[in-house]
């Protein structure tokens, strides 16, 4: 059985409308009196796996073509904001189909290494942000990255599973 949509917008379409107001968002979050610039780089999450019975419970067909390995279905991102000996994490994915369930992970290697994780049901939203905060590091340079466990399962039954964004910070 095969779902129809109403919706005309191309998947590729939906990816760029949600990343321009998740980046959007966030500039109007950010504070105008902000002391550095940041660069938000958005890396490709592409099509690991797939879940039949997920795909089932939402309307789609569970057939899928065996030599499809890969493919583009959305964007990770991370950006670390620097604080008096601490960090700001700020991660996220926007994704072309509504997920159902999410696991993330980022790691932090400096001075004083650690590693933060969210994972949950995303209410069929295409997009998530999460955000942590971690303190009492030691000054030094401190880089993150999205690692796994990332990835989220798109009601479709896709699992996409995140590129590795980095981003590298400076704490005093």
């Amino acid at each position: 059985m095969c779902k129809v949509r109403r919706n005309v917008l191309t998947p590729l379409t939906r990816l760029m409308v949600i990343l321009s107001l998740v980046i959007g968002v966030q500039a109007l979050a950010s504070p105008a009196s902000a002391a550095t610039t940041e660069a938000r780089v958005a890396v490709p999450m592409y099509v690991t796996g797939f879940d039949a019975d997920v795909a089932k419970a939402h309307g789609y067909s569970t057939a899928r073509p065996i030599n499809v390995v890969a493919g583009d279905c959305g964007s990770s991102l991370l950006t670390l904001q620097a604080r008096p000996r601490g960090l700001h994490i700020i991660t996220g994915f926007a994704v072309i189909h509504g997920v159902v369930a999410y696991q993330w992970a980022v790691d932090v290697h400096g001075p004083s290494g650690f590693r933060k994780t969210w994972g949950g049901s995303n209410g069929l939203d295409a997009t998530w942000q999460g955000t942590a905060d971690q303190g009492n590091l030691n000054p030094g340079t401190y880089s993150g990255i999205v690692t796994s466990p990332a990835y989220a399962v798109l009601e479709d039954g896709s699992i996409c599973t995140a590129g590795p964004a980095t981003d590298t910070k400076p704490v005093f």
